[in-house]
């Protein structure tokens, strides 16, 4: 430990990146390519040099206009977030040293989410 307050940065002995189709939630990273610095030195690796997983999101809505009079419509709206209800995970572990480093343990953002809705236009 550096003993300089604040998050403690490991030393990068190899580049610890897995290619994208051979990553699980249990292991992100190359957890082995990162050391603890020896006492009182700050370590070598730098800011957001492993990737998290990817965001996708899709949403989609369909709106039907209905007139009722001249001056007045019914507006039918349905919505729905994350449409196709796709898993978003957080952050890998990032603490190394522990069991759980290289492990991704939640989810970001919420499961599908439909909303149907009447609105009076006038």
């Amino acid at each position: 430990m550096s003993n300089a307050g604040g998050a403690q940065r490991p030393d990068r002995v190899a580049p610890g990146v897995i290619s994208y189709g051979d990553r699980t939630v249990d292991r992100w990273f190359d957890t082995k390519a990162f050391i603890s610095p020896v006492g009182f030195a700050f370590g070598n690796s730098g800011r957001n040099i492993i990737t998290g997983p990817r965001l996708a999101q899709w949403d989609f809505s369909l709106f039907k206009s209905i007139p009722v009079t001249e001056r007045v419509r019914l507006q039918l709206r349905v919505e729905s977030f994350n449409f196709f209800n796709h898993p978003n995970f957080g952050l890998p572990n990032g603490a190394i040293g522990t069991a759980a480093a290289g492990t991704v343990s939640s989810t970001v953002g919420s499961p599908r989410q439909n909303q149907f809705a009447l609105k009076v236009l006038f």
